[in-house]
């Protein structure tokens, strides 16, 4: 059933130390524990679908970044502002600070 401001009550059964956390957390920083939840649920929603997200990334081509940088610094950004900086990439043999 809705209510006047267009929302919804969910039932759920948690621990009740859980819920005793809650409470607590709320009410030590003034917060609705309404709001907390709701909050959270989104929270969660959102790295859920964050992670989907992750697993499609996951499957496409990558490329080392030397290779990148190297194409970069070979062509530049064609039709633009920005023209690649002349960069000296240090020899995988010399050892930093000596």
């Amino acid at each position: 059933e809705e209510d006047e401001m267009g929302k919804v009550q969910i039932n759920v059964r948690v621990d009740e130390a859980l819920k005793r956390a809650v409470v607590q957390f709320c009410k030590s920083r003034g917060l609705v524990v309404d709001h907390f939840v709701q909050a959270a649920l989104l929270d969660r929603l959102e790295e859920l679908e964050d992670i989907d997200d992750l697993k499609l990334i996951r499957h496409e081509p990558t490329r080392l970044l030397a290779d990148v940088i190297r194409e970069f610094i070979e062509h530049g950004i064609h039709g633009g502002e920005l023209v690649a900086p002349r960069l000296s990439l240090p020899d995988r043999t010399t050892r930093v600070g000596a």
